[in-house]
């Protein structure tokens, strides 16, 4: 489980979770409120194989798709 917080448009987190640098899940959150407001988001991921992971979080421009902005974090999952 990641937990976040976002200022976005219209409350939207877009994600993407890489693994060795191939795209494994992707989609979208919602914050608990909208901009101006910096407000909470939480993001299952659900079980994991282990390896090495990417987790990339965008706020993307409803204008013209771009990416505003991103935080991306790097992450390894292990076999206990």
């Amino acid at each position: 489980v990641v937990n976040g917080q976002a200022c976005t448009f219209e409350a939207g987190v877009a994600w993407k979770l890489s693994r060795d640098k191939v795209i494994v899940k992707s989609g979208a959150v919602t914050a608990q409120e909208a901009c101006p407001t910096r407000s909470r988001w939480t993001l299952n991921l659900g079980q994991m194989a282990p390896g090495n992971y990417q987790l990339s979080v965008q706020d993307i421009s409803p204008k013209d798709g771009s990416i505003i902005a991103q935080d991306t974090k790097k992450f390894v999952v292990i076999k206990l």
